[in-house]
């Protein structure tokens, strides 16, 4: 039975370390650990010098524990591992980048063992920054590049400038009033917008007589779409306007929307997220979670028309609440550890769905079966 262990966890010292220095899996194992000499390996810091071949304890990156996983095939223990069907991991490398290591050895699919996964690599953030696209306050877009030497000022113009091989964009602290709404590029599908810093320190915005502050609208494509973002505020800051707008018209594929840390705030009353549905055949999915506790302020509306269409949230403060339409569709809504304010999940069909996993409502009391007047309720918590 594959074992977990949370924040400092023990190995053997494949060389003298040192306390405070950062070490990786030695090559081919899962039990040592060697000094990081560069590059994005690392697993955590040393916390108490070791002598070669002896235990050391370190302390793990990121969440600070180990997790168990379902493995698609066979994997070696020290090998980077990748999401897979499923929620498998595997070992194959695929373009989204390993999002951890795995810590113990895999012989055949559906074996468990234990890896470390690195939230951060999970959105892809370990991508080489050098290489990303950078925005920053005093960037240039006639004269910059994109570089981090040569940022640009805009998230428009670093959106334009993306390509199948450079598609991380790294948004330096500050506030960017952009000329117009953002409209996610359609060319390329794994684009990450990523904040460096707490969302409240990289806001972004238009300036007035926008409809919308973001729009992603992929229009024909030939396989499913995704869509990062990471890191940032979408301030909303006129009455009426959308704070990220989605349309999946003549689509023909799936379309995913994935969100860490995201907050979206509101002048006024009003739809923070957007979901419109012209492609009734194919799915749209939200997979959104946070650590740091963030609010959407306005309403998540939702048209369901399809049976593939998720919608997740995970630690968010849902002040506006969420609204679905009557479709007769299986919309998974599920929420994770969020206060769903206003006046909770309203409107939708009886074969849309809620889970509640330790949810709270306005007046502060855990979810109950009944609160959720149409979908078909799940309450775990109540």
């Amino acid at each position: 039975m594959a074992q977990t262990v949370k924040d400092v966890k023990t190995f053997t010292a494949g060389e003298a370390v040192a306390v405070h220095r950062r070490v990786k899996l030695s090559s081919g194992s899962g039990t040592q650990v060697e000094y990081c000499d560069g590059g994005y390996d690392a697993i955590g810091n040393v916390v108490k010098a070791a002598a070669n071949g002896a235990a050391v304890g370190v302390r793990l990156d990121s969440s600070g524990q180990t997790v168990k996983c379902v493995a698609s095939e066979a994997i070696a223990a020290g090998a980077a591992i990748y999401a897979a069907a499923d929620g498998k991991v595997s070992d194959t490398a695929d373009a989204h980048g390993a999002i951890g290591k795995a810590l113990g050895a895999a012989t055949a699919n559906n074996d468990v063992i234990e890896c470390h996964i690195d939230r951060a690599a999970n959105m892809n953030v370990n991508a080489s920054i050098a290489s990303g696209l950078h925005v920053m306050k005093g960037g240039n877009d006639t004269t910059g590049t994109g570089a981090i030497t040569s940022p640009f000022l805009t998230i428009i113009a670093a959106l334009a400038a993306v390509t199948s091989a450079i598609k991380h964009i790294f948004v330096w602290p500050g506030t960017y009033t952009e000329a117009a709404a953002i409209v996610w590029p359609t060319t390329v599908s794994g684009i990450h917008l990523i904040g460096m810093g707490h969302p409240e320190e990289v806001v972004v915005t238009t300036v007035t007589g926008e409809t919308e502050v973001l729009n992603i609208t992929p229009g024909a494509q030939g396989s499913t779409f995704e869509v990062f973002l990471e890191n940032i505020l979408i301030d909303a800051m006129e009455a009426g306007q959308i704070g990220i707008q989605v349309e999946n018209a003549s689509m023909t594929k799936k379309l995913i929307v994935y969100g860490q840390d995201v907050e979206i705030h509101m002048t006024s009353s009003g739809n923070s997220i957007d979901v419109d549905h012209g492609d009734t055949s194919n799915a749209i999915r939200f997979y959104w979670r946070t650590g740091k506790e963030c609010t959407i302020e306005g309403v998540v509306d939702w048209v369901a028309a399809d049976n593939g269409d998720k919608l997740h949230f995970w630690g968010y403060h849902l002040e506006g609440g969420i609204t679905t339409d009557a479709g007769a569709f299986t919309l998974d809504i599920i929420c994770r550890y969020c206060e769903i304010m206003d006046a909770g999940i309203v409107g939708g069909h009886g074969s849309q769905t809620f889970l509640s996993i330790f949810c709270v409502g306005e007046d502060g009391a855990l979810f109950a079966t009944g609160d959720v007047a149409t979908q078909t309720d799940t309450i775990v918590g109540s």
